[in-house]
């Protein structure tokens, strides 16, 4: 691992495999080429969509590394033959490791040749790394055992579609305030420690398209909900649903949950929404479910730590 920002020059092999970074001029042949892989389960990988425009935006918007500094493609003469992406935190000194997506008959060759690319741009320090994808993807399930992956988990991707809107009462709980504001961050933070963002972090996100619903009591924060929509690609997101543990079964999550719904779809755009939940919470899925989200995918995920320095 290095501590400064590797400019990678092309590489080539022996059977005319080349990589190199990802240039602003791929852009449109790198998402047909992740689109064409990522809606097949044998190849599916998480953080991404499985269409061109939901690629897109993903590496332009949501990606905090610039995919010129974090992505490497693979071509075998002029076709495309695999990609790999990175995002990382060095707050939580924690990498996700994006791909590889590969289209070439020796999967297991060109993935360790993309991956030893990939972590000589991770910063130092980060001793933390992820994978995930759909369960069926058996070569990243045997690329990540072979590396010292262990699993992390599973959880089910659910969807809500527009139409299903009309099946839910009227709800509306607050968006959250100042006043709630330290409440908000310190309960995130409790209830998912070492997650991707922390409190402060989904606090500052705060605009026009991410939003924090809360429920309160008597001045105390019962949960709340962060949701955000990409109305360019007519998709939204749940991505943390958190209430105390006293506040637990007393339809507190539903009510959250329902508000963020109602918003999301005040963006005529967007025509579903995406969450996912660790299979094991089997009261939040089945919460969802009664909301109208119906399964898509499980998703695995992996990681490998290192010593600490």
């Amino acid at each position: 691992m290095k501590s400064e920002r590797t400019i990678l020059p092309p590489h080539q092999n022996r059977d005319r495999l080349i990589t190199r970074l990802f240039q602003a001029s791929d852009l449109a042949e790198v998402c047909r080429f992740i689109a064409g892989l990522n809606h097949q389960p044998e190849h599916h990988i998480a953080y991404f969509g499985t269409k061109p425009d939901e690629i897109e935006y993903y590496l332009l918007e949501e990606q905090t590394v610039p995919p010129q500094e974090s992505y490497v493609l693979a071509y075998l003469e002029s076709c495309l033959a695999g990609v790999i992406g990175l995002e990382y935190d060095l707050e939580l000194l924690r990498a996700w490791i994006e791909g590889p997506l590969i289209s070439y008959p020796d999967w297991e060759r060109l993935a360790e040749i993309l991956y030893s690319r990939i972590v000589d741009i991770i910063p130092e320090g980060i001793n933390d790394y992820e994978l995930a994808a759909d369960t069926r993807n058996k070569n990243l399930e045997r690329f990540a055992e072979n590396h010292g992956y262990r699993s992390s988990g599973e959880s089910a991707l659910l969807v809500f579609k527009r139409f299903s809107l009309g099946n839910l009462p009227a709800v509306s709980e607050s968006k959250v305030t100042s006043a709630f504001a330290g409440q908000f961050q310190n309960l995130h933070d409790k209830l998912f420690p070492g997650t991707y963002y922390n409190g402060k972090q989904l606090y500052e996100k705060i605009d026009e398209t991410h939003q924090v619903f809360t429920a309160s009591e008597a001045g105390r924060l019962q949960g709340y909900v962060f949701a955000y929509v990409a109305p360019e690609i007519g998709d939204a997101y749940i991505d943390f649903i958190g209430v105390e543990e006293n506040d637990r079964r007393r339809g507190v999550g539903k009510r959250l949950l329902i508000s963020a719904l109602h918003w999301i779809f005040t963006f005529n755009e967007v025509r579903q929404v995406g969450l996912s939940v660790n299979v094991e919470n089997i009261a939040a899925v089945n919460l969802y479910q009664s909301c109208g989200f119906y399964y898509e995918r499980t998703l695995r995920g992996y990681r490998l730590k290192f010593p600490s320095a």
